[in-house]
């Protein structure tokens, strides 16, 4: 397709990619993919229109979902250079391979060595300029290379003569190869062109290399140095003159020594995910120039790097190196504007109708959205107002849930709960006035009773099907026999002995505090830490429990206590009907050492990832915090991208902060998925 064709339909992508999408097979959408990667990395015009993150990110997820793997095209770094100035790199130029925070960060963080101690690893912060190659030749720069794919670039030698270099002493080596970025500063590009330019600072850079134009402001570019690619020392060069020089095991305080401008750079301390988080965070603002991420290379691998001259590859590019990575996030709350098609009113197993807001899909980091929880029925219908046509903008807070955080202008009439049962308000809920004989409501307890107690396979649908056969209550289910299960559509031989098995299983090893929360006894008010905190502290619950034991727990007054032991009384009639003795349940292990006596902090962590971790701190003898304090033993997050008030006040105690995985690694915990 011609490229003039596609930069025409770039503002029509913008307006609904996801429209754009479904019009156009994988081929043709490959081709805007890769015109916007040549724009990127190739186009001479700064204020050229060019394809948004956003739009993007939605080409190739569309891509990817219908090749049903990651496309090949789509796998590339760079672009192949232009043809005016393009050239066979003398050395290949590979790309770091990204990570992201999660397993691929955490398993580079405890990238297995040699010693018995985690791997020492050294960071830098990954400028957000232009990747060039710098040669030199008896001390002085020679020629001067861009990217491109990595094995063919563009000859920019042209500038050398305008941008500041070091001169290099000629008397320890005749060739030096150093790998660098070139960029402006912040300040700079603000006070020259930020207030007035639509392109970002590198893409005015890039344009104006590519344009091979000689302009005075290519003095305002900074060469900053990162690798040695390669040097050949002087036959007579002294042994002494070169221990001088290769002192270090460091590449980057080695450019320093030589003259070269290098990125801050520092090494772990603890080779924790949140500790590289929060250098990108605080360097973000902070740092002269623009970075875009941190690079995290293995100290006994990021000394000179020497590599050999070009060879032919099977790929278009070389291979990424193993020993080095670029740790990248979106430190920016990404948001999105789209337009209510609807609200979905679900049931819950108290009775009430809650919202779920439903748009025109948009793309949140990579992430296609088209739902989001509005928390309450008042939230829906008075404050936000949300009815079909309304637009609105949404995000994903902390990276995961999916919200809206502002309403446009508000279309037609807020989208009423269309529901056959009467209903009232009670405070910013709506309640059926007669939950008790709701059919969803009852398929909604059964369904929270086996997730609960994480009794797999059986949800909502099955659930249905089985009450349909006339396994109509909670007792019929669980107290059925093989033959009984089998009586249902979709449950054949070994399904039925699976079923039949895992629910007397999980039963049996269930904590009674989960099985008096999956009952569906206890009124709304007693819940989950009020279920534990008694189970726990009241070791004959289910024998003899009274108020004044009740009242005497932290917590618990007259009112509360009451709602209790009326729980307990319909549970112990529920129990009856069980298939296990609800007297002899799961015992909890004795304490861990690692655990017994400290005090854990939890945030950011989904339900039932919370619920086991939990169980395990209790479990062996330690306690739960609300914040960190300075004898607090550390905090667990389940997303150390999200800021909580518990990770920063850990990070000014200097209290470690874990991820799940790395938790897990250090405790012997067996992590919940």
């Amino acid at each position: 397709m011609d490229p003039i064709h596609l930069d025409q339909d770039f503002s029509q992508i913008e307006q609904d990619p996801e429209d754009f999408c479904q019009q156009f097979d994988v081929a043709t959408l490959e081709e805007y993919v890769s015109r916007a990667n040549d724009l990127y990395y190739n186009c001479s015009d700064p204020e050229q229109v060019r394809l948004s993150d956003y739009a993007y990110d939605c080409l190739t997820y569309w891509i990817n979902k219908r090749k049903k793997k990651e496309a090949h095209q789509l796998s590339k770094v760079g672009a192949m250079p232009r043809v005016k100035n393009a050239v066979r790199l003398p050395f290949v130029m590979p790309s770091l391979t990204k990570v992201k925070l999660g397993k691929d960060l955490e398993t580079f963080l405890q990238t297995p060595t040699c010693a018995p101690v985690s791997p020492v690893i050294q960071w830098s912060l990954k400028l957000d300029g232009i990747s060039a190659m710098i040669v030199y030749h008896h001390g002085r720069p020679q020629a001067c290379y861009l990217r491109g794919n990595g094995t063919y670039g563009s000859d920019v030698s042209y500038i050398l003569s305008h941008i500041s270099l070091p001169v290099i002493n000629q008397t320890l080596f005749v060739n030096l190869v150093v790998r660098g970025e070139l960029i402006v500063t912040k300040k700079w590009w603000i006070e020259n062109f930020g207030r007035t330019s639509r392109a970002t600072a590198r893409n005015w850079v890039s344009g104006l290399l590519n344009s091979c134009f000689v302009a005075p402001a290519l003095s305002a570019i900074h060469f900053m140095a990162y690798q040695l690619v390669s040097l050949d020392a002087e036959p007579d060069a002294s042994a002494e003159a070169s221990e001088n020089i290769w002192d270090s095991q460091n590449s980057l305080q080695q450019l320093e020594q030589m003259g070269f401008q290098v990125a801050k750079h520092g090494q772990l301390t603890h080779n924790l995910s949140s500790e590289v988080l929060m250098i990108y965070r605080s360097q973000t603002d902070q740092y002269d120039y623009m970075i875009d991420g941190v690079v995290l290379s293995l100290v006994s691998h990021s000394q000179l790097q020497t590599s050999a001259p070009q060879t032919t590859f099977l790929c278009d590019s070389p291979p990424n190196p193993t020993t080095c990575v670029a740790f990248k996030i979106n430190l920016q709350e990404q948001m999105r504007e789209t337009v209510i098609t609807g609200v979905d009113w679900s049931y819950t197993r108290h009775g009430r109708l809650m919202p779920v807001a439903e748009f025109h899909p948009v793309f949140i980091d990579g992430a296609r959205i088209h739902r989001a929880f509005v928390y309450n029925a008042s939230n829906c219908l008075h404050k936000l107002q949300l009815g079909v046509g309304t637009q609105v903008t949404v995000t994903r807070s902390g990276g995961v849930i999916p919200t809206i955080v502002k309403v446009g202008q508000v279309v037609g009439i807020p989208c009423q709960p269309q529901v056959p049962y009467p209903w009232h308000w009670q405070g910013a809920d709506i309640v059926l006035d007669d939950p008790d004989h709701c059919p969803e409501v009852i398929v909604q307890r059964y369904v929270h009773f086996f997730e609960t107690l994480e009794i797999p396979g059986i949800r909502e649908g099955m659930l249905k099907r089985m009450i349909d056969c006339g396994l109509s209550s909670l007792p019929q289910i669980l107290t059925a026999s093989k033959e009984q299960l089998r009586t249902v559509p979709g449950i054949g031989p070994k399904r039925s002995e699976a079923y039949y098995h895992d629910i007397r299983t999980q039963l049996q090893n269930a904590r009674l505090y989960r099985l008096l929360l999956a009952s569906n006894t206890f009124p709304s008010g007693v819940g989950k830490c009020i279920l534990r905190q008694i189970s726990h502290e009241l070791p004959n619950l289910l024998k003899s429990c009274t108020a004044q034991e009740l009242t005497q727990l932290h917590g618990i007054g007259k009112v509360r206590a009451t709602k209790i032991l009326e729980g307990l009384t319909q549970f112990k009639s529920f129990a009856q009907t069980l298939p296990i003795d609800v007297v002899h349940l799961h015992q909890a292990p004795s304490g861990l050492p690692l655990v017994q006596g400290k005090t854990f902090v939890l945030t950011c962590l989904e339900d039932h990832q919370l619920d086991h971790l939990e169980d395990f701190i209790l479990d062996h003898g330690g306690f739960l915090g609300t914040h960190a304090e300075p004898q607090t033993c550390c905090v667990v997050t389940g997303n150390v991208s999200m800021t909580s008030s518990k990770q920063e006040m850990a990070c000014q105690m200097g209290v470690p902060v874990y991820t799940l995985t790395e938790f897990s690694s250090l405790y012997g915990y067996q992590s919940q998925n």
